[in-house]
């Protein structure tokens, strides 16, 4: 089955319905995982890396039940070594989420209750585009099939601990405008946004959420809060209809999804450099030192990077995001080097000029491409520090699509 979007940055704001709901099966929907796989082989550990720091090769695991055995040959042991490479480093080493940007707890109980594994599989492979949470399938160019991303939702419901419920189907009657007046009242733009865009916490207008996000999972999420985050429960402060109509306001932000670019893109990294002719640039990094970590992290203000844009001065700059990522929107004249794919780009990419990696987390898989090159034994290569949302916040140079460089 192919499937064109679906949702996992947003998956912060659950659901639960306004009457009582059916417990369900919590199983894999063709995912092709029996339920009593045995839980066999070495423990694995949970570690962590300072939130902000990037340095994720520093030799810690960063996912996985600290008291599991798990097969590593049965979807759960796929899913956590495919958790480990392009999950863990934002949404925790045991799914609990903010470890960089605002991503959700993924093992966060009221969450996983109310989720469908249709939703997290979805989510994995189509993202929330225009956010950090990228497109990981690779119908989208991005590095997982669909057996990849059912093995990851088979893992992630090793963390589950309450009863699934179907809210898919809840009935919600409200009204948009005394939603409006709720939401203003309770505050929930000093997280969310005014607008729904996200400030502290995930963003509630992202189209690929509100084509796939049920009224009833939106409900719940509200009813129920996302303890122990910052989210609260607000079934015993607001009304069921006042519920209700938080989420018939919520609603008014979803809009048409626009279709990704879905041909298959391979970067050319021997067209790489950025203002090839001109003089070296020369950055002062902040030095970021962390005891036992392989590399001291190193990272550059973005206002930095734009004047020596600007100036015409030469460098290197490198989208270690996805694929999808860069095809939605990249910072002019930036080259697509997936953080996976570092050690195949260095024998291309020059050793001459500085290299300066970026995500829009703001470090995470940046942070994890810097340390690549350093391995590679690049001994200029930095992170821009505020990342890409930053960058087109700024109104610099950024544009879609398979061109390094932006029309003016």
């Amino acid at each position: 089955m192919s499937l064109r979007y679906s949702s996992l940055a947003l998956l912060w704001l659950a659901a639960c319905p306004a009457e009582p709901v059916a417990v369900v099966d919590v199983g894999v929907i063709d995912g092709g995982f029996a339920a009593d796989a045995g839980m066999i082989g070495a423990p694995v550990e949970a570690g962590r890396w300072p939130s902000d720091a990037g340095e994720v090769d520093a030799g810690a695991p960063d996912a996985g039940p600290t008291d599991a055995w798990i097969n590593p040959d049965s979807p759960e042991g796929r899913g956590l070594t495919l958790y480990t490479e392009y999950c863990g480093f934002c949404h925790g080493a045991s799914g609990e989420g903010y470890w960089a940007d605002n991503a959700n707890a993924l093992a966060n109980p009221e969450f996983l209750a109310s989720a469908t594994d249709f939703f997290l599989w979805a989510s994995i492979l189509d993202g929330r585009p225009g956010t950090p949470m990228s497109p990981w399938g690779q119908s989208h160019s991005g590095p997982l099939s669909e057996e990849d991303a059912w093995d990851l939702v088979a893992y992630i419901r090793l963390w589950q601990d309450l009863p699934s419920i179907d809210v898919e189907y809840m009935q919600i009657s409200g009204d948009a405008d005394s939603g409006q007046a709720v939401y203003e009242r309770m505050q929930c733009g000093a997280c969310h946004g005014a607008d729904g865009e996200g400030v502290l916490a995930m963003s509630l207008n992202n189209p690929v959420f509100h084509q796939f996000a049920s009224d009833g999972f939106i409900y719940h999420a509200i009813a129920k809060g996302r303890a122990p985050t910052t989210m609260p429960a607000y079934e015993d402060v607001l009304s069921e209809q006042e519920m209700q109509d938080l989420v018939a306001y919520i609603r008014t932000w979803s809009r048409p999804v626009v279709p990704p670019d879905d041909e298959q893109f391979e970067p050319d990294w021997t067209d790489h450099v950025m203002n090839e002719g001109g003089a070296h640039a020369d950055f002062t990094p902040r030095v970021v030192e962390y005891e036992g970590a392989e590399f001291n992290d190193e990272f550059v203000p973005a206002q930095q990077v734009y004047d020596a844009m600007v100036a015409g001065q030469s460098f290197v700059l490198v989208d270690a995001r996805v694929i999808p990522d860069y095809l939605i929107g990249h910072i002019s004249g930036a080259v697509s080097v997936p953080f996976d794919s570092v050690e195949q780009a260095t024998d291309v990419i020059s050793r001459d000029r500085w290299v300066i990696t970026y995500c829009g987390c703001p470090h995470a898989v940046s942070g994890r491409a810097r340390a690549a090159f350093k391995r590679a034994g690049f001994e200029r290569v930095a992170v821009l520090d505020e990342g890409y949302y930053y960058w087109t916040d700024q109104g610099w140079p950024a544009c879609g699509g398979r061109e390094r460089y932006c029309e003016e």
